[in-house]
């Protein structure tokens, strides 16, 4: 996150001990490339005459750190980087270096199966921040549990004070482009509460696996005559197709007509779907796939995964 510590910070006649520990874990935190620190340049020599006071062995370096910064600091411009920037001042101090310092949170669905998913599209595509974040520990995943995954989304922001700093990732569950699907609506409550949310745009993660990934999925010649048939799905068709069952007796009254238009013989390849292993084996190829893997699948599903990533950059 972008962060600016109020002058007012380093001018405090008398700072209390813990403003002081704060201050020292937010610098920490800069050091080490956990925030980006945003800083005027006509606040350094405040920032020299308080680090010489209070933390004088890390003075010189600090002192050029944020000499830096505030070289960098001059090269941000836009209104919606300028929104995205949180300034800390002494009587937040407390609170935002809680926030700061603590492990920023992506609530899924399931785990391992949604971050197998998402650890792969970061790495794919190339989001270097946010997996080093990711290695760092600075972001953690939980386990929803599908209809838990409100709460737990709400119990975990409940541990930050002042800036929440949970992404949660929801499936679309929709059944055709036209189904709203059961998630949107949690969240949207979610964002109500200052919780960030994701609701995919296809169906499942499993929707988003290059064929690639699914032609090593069980074996070959069997893979290799479902993706034929697959291939014959209309765009549309294939978001909403279920990856992993596939067509099941009872087709759900969201769905009918939907696959109307498939040959007998397409249904019947397509009948038993790819199994539950689809995200395990997307995430076992990771460093194989790339950006153009999920490109050339679907163009608006690959926007989508580079939305989601921007959001989960944005809180870390």
């Amino acid at each position: 996150m972008r962060v600016e510590l109020a002058a007012e910070v380093f001018t405090e006649p008398t700072p209390e001990r813990t403003a002081i520990s704060a201050v020292a874990n937010l610098l920490a935190a800069f050091a080490e490339g956990r925030h980006d620190w945003i800083v005027d340049l006509d606040a350094v020599d405040d920032l020299a005459v308080y680090l010489e006071k209070h933390h004088p062995t890390l003075a010189g370096s600090y002192v050029a750190m944020a000499e830096m910064a505030a070289v960098q600091s001059a090269a941000w411009t836009g209104t919606t980087q300028m929104s995205e920037l949180i300034v800390v001042s002494p009587a937040a101090l407390t609170d935002h270096s809680s926030d700061l310092c603590r492990a920023a949170i992506i609530v899924v669905e399931n785990v391992p199966g949604d971050e197998h998913f998402l650890m792969t599209v970061i790495h794919a595509f190339g989001a270097v921040r946010v997996q080093e974040a990711i290695d760092q520990g600075w972001v953690e995943f939980r386990h929803g549990g599908g209809s838990t995954v409100p709460a737990v989304a709400e119990a975990e922001a409940a541990r930050f004070r002042r800036s929440i700093r949970v992404v949660v990732v929801f499936d679309s569950d929709s059944l055709t482009p036209e189904h709203v699907g059961p998630n949107r609506p949690k969240a949207e409550k979610l964002r109500a509460k200052q919780i960030s949310a994701h609701v995919l745009l296809l169906r499942e993660a499993e929707n988003y696996a290059p064929y690639r990934v699914l032609a090593e999925i069980g074996r070959k010649a069997e893979a290799s005559k479902k993706i034929d048939h697959l291939k014959r799905l209309l765009p549309r068709q294939r978001s909403h197709y279920d990856m992993k069952k596939g067509f099941t007796r009872n087709e759900p009254a969201e769905q009918q007509g939907f696959f109307d238009d498939l040959d007998s013989r397409t249904r019947r390849i397509l009948e038993s779907g790819f199994g539950d292993k689809v995200l395990e084996r997307m995430f076992e190829m990771r460093h194989k796939l790339t950006e153009a893997d999920f490109e050339s699948l679907n163009a608006e599903a690959a926007a989508d995964l580079r939305t989601l990533i921007a959001l989960i950059d944005r809180q870390i």
